[in-house]
């Protein structure tokens, strides 16, 4: 029996949400969808058992990706964390101080997109 897999992913932008939640479907992941930084962490707090792989975008209002991230590894540090944002590789890690499980690059190229995502799924 196939274990089916979940991913968390929190954006902002709707349109973004909307491709990637598609992409991952696409893929035969279940996915978890939230706007915001605070959601994503609360799922986490609530459902940590269901996720394998989160999705978070850098740049969200309520809590951001940065943020989220040092809190979500707090909770489950086993959970890899992927970050996607538009600003360089080096900014990203400015603002985590500490080293994700990867990062998507904005706009997305979807065969790499496709590759990190099934690199980091367990």
């Amino acid at each position: 029996m196939q274990i089916e897999r979940s991913v968390l992913i929190a954006d902002d932008e709707p349109m973004l949400l909307k491709i990637l939640s598609r992409v991952l479907k696409r893929m035969g992941l279940n996915v978890i969808a939230v706007e915001d930084g605070e959601a994503a962490v609360n799922v986490i707090d609530r459902q940590s058992e269901d996720v394998h792989l989160v999705v978070l975008d850098l740049n969200m209002p309520v809590m951001d990706g940065a943020a989220a991230f040092h809190a979500i590894s707090e909770l489950k540090p086993d959970i890899p964390v992927l970050i996607s944002s538009g600003d360089g590789r080096e900014h990203v890690l400015s603002r985590l101080n500490m080293q994700p499980a990867g990062i998507i690059s904005k706009p997305y190229n979807l065969n790499d997109l496709r590759q990190i995502i099934s690199d980091n799924i367990s």
